[in-house]
């Protein structure tokens, strides 16, 4: 557990690379959050249907992103 989120379990307590999980992840239809998450990159993600939130979390690599929320993003 997250000492700054004490009620959210992270994956890497489980040994789980992050990245690798994300990795083909394209589209996700509710809220995303990364707070304090070890993912740097979301190199598929393309539109999240809810709420984005990265929080702690040090994700560079989010170029393919279309929208969120419905709202397009125009890079």
């Amino acid at each position: 557990r997250s000492t700054l989120f004490p009620y959210t379990t992270l994956f890497r307590s489980f040994g789980i690379n992050e990245n690798e999980l994300l990795a083909n992840v394209s589209r996700i239809k509710g809220n995303a959050n990364f707070k304090d998450s070890n993912a740097t990159t979301l190199p598929n993600l393309s539109e999240v249907g809810g709420k984005l939130d990265f929080g702690y979390a040090n994700i560079s690599n989010i170029k393919n992103l279309k929208s969120i929320n419905g709202q397009e993003i125009k890079w």
